[in-house]
């Protein structure tokens, strides 16, 4: 049980609640309590952690650390703990001979795991799962906003993190701009993940296509480059001419169909995050390969108490280029059971994404820039007139994940805080 007394028998600081306090110390934590805390209940940093973190040693200019954490010592502990006294910072004097000092900000943004995700923004901000989507619900922002409003820039990455997919409208023609359109939507945000389809890609029907995006059949829905062992995060799509007839795009929430599954069939749930698909592209110059499972939680994330699982990181779903199961052919370690768990769950979040109830589909207009999360929101394409009189002209790029979420903390960073994290 916490006191308020620290080892050596002196009470410290519990003169006013709206400042920083130490209840107690020993070889292993520094018990503290803070209003800025999410917790009402004092939070007991470990010694290691607190040591390790010490601004003293981190370069202002750089940002970066002088130790390694290697290098401190294996018993580290405290032996004299004092808040300033204007109850904003504390100060610790370690058994290695270090001062430090910790303005309490540095403290509540560690109190936590919540807290840790919000200074690190996991996601942008809470995701808001699909439940019967309309077309009407997904944000849209003007090519010249985002280019030029820092507030409406930031508030569309926010809501491609907590949605899944942004529109931007009134987007020049290719020949209208220096720079190629969905590339300069990209680097607005940071770097251009390549591709061996080079920095942007043209997505047009063409004879004996290399891909299926490049026909005019039916595109079933999917997720781009799963073969890659870091598939991009976010992919763009420009589009530059659309009077072709049919070729909707077609999106659902992969997110929502998983929690589908989890709330009929448990079991099956757990099974499409142990079994592994086979992803690959074998070409004669190019054969990528990887597994990955269906579903992928966020271990770092809390439980969530509705579910009884962590959070969804990612899904991994694309049919088109899925590979054998290698992982089923000859394998004992799996058991019947949990095969017929696995496809139960496979055919249940098939049926739940297939339902038009579950999806948005749009005749998508010209000049406008689709952005969604590739490693969430799948996209699909109906089939298209290939001999029309009418054009079908896309043009695509890709951006890591990364990225994204590095924009997002640097703009709160500048105050530039989206509305969706108000």
């Amino acid at each position: 049980m916490l006191s308020n007394v620290s080892r050596r028998g002196v009470r410290i600081g519990l003169k006013n609640a709206r400042f920083l306090h130490v209840h107690s110390f020993d070889a292993r934590k520094i018990t503290v309590s803070d209003p800025s805390f999410d917790s009402a209940e004092p939070v007991g940093f470990r010694n290691l952690f607190l040591r390790d973190a010490c601004p003293s040693f981190v370069n202002p200019s750089t940002r970066q650390k002088s130790f390694s954490t290697g290098q401190l010592k294996a018993d580290i502990a405290a032996e004299d703990v004092s808040v300033a006294e204007d109850g904003q910072s504390l100060t610790v004097k370690w058994n290695d001979g270090v001062t430090s000092h910790y303005p309490k900000h540095l403290l509540q943004r560690y109190s936590s795991r919540s807290a840790r995700r919000q200074y690190r923004l996991i996601n942008g901000s809470a995701q808001n799962i699909w439940k019967e989507p309309k077309l009407s619900d997904i944000h849209n922002c003007s090519f010249k906003d985002y280019m030029q409003d820092d507030k409406a820039f930031a508030d569309t990455l926010s809501e491609l993190c907590r949605t899944g997919l942004v529109f931007l409208k009134d987007v020049p023609r290719p020949e209208e701009m220096d720079e190629i359109p969905v590339e300069a939507i990209a680097r607005r945000v940071g770097y251009i993940h390549q591709t061996f389809y080079g920095q942007s890609w043209d997505v047009v029907a063409v004879p004996e296509a290399i891909n299926i995006a490049y026909t005019s059949v039916y595109l079933p829905l999917h997720m781009d480059l799963l073969y890659y062992e870091s598939p991009p995060g976010v992919q763009l799509l420009h589009v530059v001419d659309n009077t072709a007839k049919g070729g909707e795009s077609v999106f659902a929430d992969s997110f929502a169909a998983a929690l589908s599954v989890l709330k009929k069939d448990p079991e099956a749930y757990e099974a499409l995050t142990r079994i592994p698909l086979t992803f690959h592209y074998p070409h004669e110059t190019n054969h990528y390969y990887y597994q990955r499972p269906l579903i992928v939680e966020d271990t770092s994330s809390e439980i969530n108490s509705e579910t009884g699982r962590h959070d969804i990181k990612v899904v991994n779903y694309s049919p088109p280029f899925q590979g054998p199961l290698d992982s089923i052919a000859t394998s004992t370690d799996i058991s019947d059971r949990d095969l017929d768990a696995f496809i139960r769950g496979l055919k249940m979040f098939e049926a739940y994404i297939d339902d038009p109830a579950n999806c948005i589909e749009l005749h998508t207009p010209e000049n406008t820039c689709m952005v969604f999360m590739n490693r969430r929101i799948l996209h699909g394409r109906r089939e298209f007139s290939f001999n029309s009189s009418g054009k079908r002209f896309f043009k695509g790029t890709y951006l890591d994940i990364d990225t994204v979420q590095s924009k997002l903390r640097t703009a709160t960073q500048n105050n530039i805080v989206p509305d969706s994290l108000n």
